[in-house]
């Protein structure tokens, strides 16, 4: 069921510092790209990034890793009405000169040069395990490939996480000097690879890796620009040459090419992924349409916090969701109930019904829910 939460925030405030964070149960795999289809429908005011990061995290447990060069003091005024999570990652993304890639563990927000690369340098890397020349057992390369969760608190420094990513796959890093002292905000990498985990932190200081021999240690590096990945998709149900056009208008970035009875494609991971599904159902995945299908009232979750808030500011927001208030002015003038009564409240993931009656209970309103439409009456 898809779940969608409306958030308000009056006055910024940056997280606190906290050094005993739990480890938070966040999906991957499956259910991690499920989540970011899920809709949304959410508006913040004034709410600085890294507290918007944690919000959605928290709610949809999905793990969102935010660039050390991305500001997470800066405040932002968002509204989403009823798009993909992962659709409203790119806009929040957007706004913080920003942009989103993701595997499916993990969500990164960082500079577009970065995130355009990163799932391509992770795969290279995994791919370069099986190669002849590094001499890696095959029980050592299940090692590196086997997913580890990967938790920091406050205050850790690159360093001391790059060690404990080091500890967990049982690797020696060479060259540690290299990477400059920070102090980094808590993050979870749940069930990430060797290849992932390093490139995630290393990435952020503009560096990169390579194994050594045997697998058993990894040297830090200047970043190198990826090479595109090639691979052949042999098709037996259609002709090559009248899929090409197809493929390649799709993959506008990749190279896209006949050969034989296959398509041969040189790209970056994204342009597999989607090659892979072109090659499956011969068109693209459709995105999903928040004005074509709004979400319902009572499919909703509601998290709201505010302090002595007119009810008609709440009202003209659920609105931007495609929520409509239907009520007789006169007959509440008459009953002596007026929206721009200032309330406060404090509901998190409330049910329609919890929500609503949060808001218009203590003020002598009864709500009718009809789908997205809400009845008011006097009492």
């Amino acid at each position: 069921m898809f779940a969608a939460a409306l958030l308000l925030a009056a006055v910024a405030q940056l997280p606190p510092v906290v050094l005993d964070r739990p480890v938070p149960k966040l999906h991957i795999g499956i259910p991690f790209r499920e989540a970011l289809q899920q809709d949304i429908s959410a508006t913040w005011d004034n709410v600085p990034l890294r507290l918007l990061l944690q919000r959605l995290q928290a709610e949809r447990s999905v793990a969102l890793l935010l660039d050390r060069r991305i500001d997470p003091t800066v405040a932002y005024a968002v509204r989403f009405a009823g798009e993909p999570l992962a659709t409203a990652l790119e806009h929040l993304a957007n706004q913080a000169g920003a942009a989103v890639s993701h595997s499916d563990r993990v969500v990164y927000l960082g500079p577009e040069s970065s995130a355009r690369w990163l799932q391509t340098a992770v795969e290279q890397a995994e791919l370069r395990l099986a190669e002849e020349g590094l001499a890696v057992a095959e029980r050592r390369r299940f090692a590196l490939l086997l997913g580890q969760t990967i938790h920091w608190q406050d205050l850790s420094t690159p360093r001391e996480i790059l060690q404990q990513i080091a500890a967990s796959f049982h690797l020696t890093i060479e060259g540690l000097e290299a990477v400059p002292h920070d102090l980094w905000a808590s993050a979870t990498l749940p069930g990430v690879t060797a290849a992932e985990a390093l490139t995630l932190v290393l990435i952020q200081f503009d560096l990169g890796w390579d194994w050594l021999p045997g697998g058993n240690s990894v040297r830090v590096k200047p970043w190198d620009q990826p090479r595109l990945i090639e691979r052949r998709y042999p098709l037996r149900s259609k002709a090559v040459a009248e899929v090409v056009p197809l493929w390649s208008e799709h993959l506008p970035e990749a190279v896209v090419r006949a050969e034989g009875d296959a398509i041969l494609v040189a790209g970056r991971t994204e342009d597999h992924r989607l090659a892979q599904v072109l090659r499956t159902t011969g068109a693209p995945p459709k995105r999903s349409s928040a004005a074509a299908s709004p979400v319902p009232l009572r499919r909703r979750l509601f998290t709201l916090k505010v302090e002595r808030v007119p009810i008609g500011t709440i009202l003209r927001e659920l609105e931007k969701t495609q929520v409509q208030f239907v009520y007789d002015p006169a007959a509440l003038e008459q009953a002596g109930i007026s929206l721009e009564q200032p309330i406060s409240l404090d509901v998190r993931k409330a049910s329609a019904e919890e929500f609503f009656e949060a808001v218009f209970g203590g003020v002598g309103l009864r709500f009718e829910i009809d789908n997205l439409t809400v009845t008011l009456r006097p009492k």
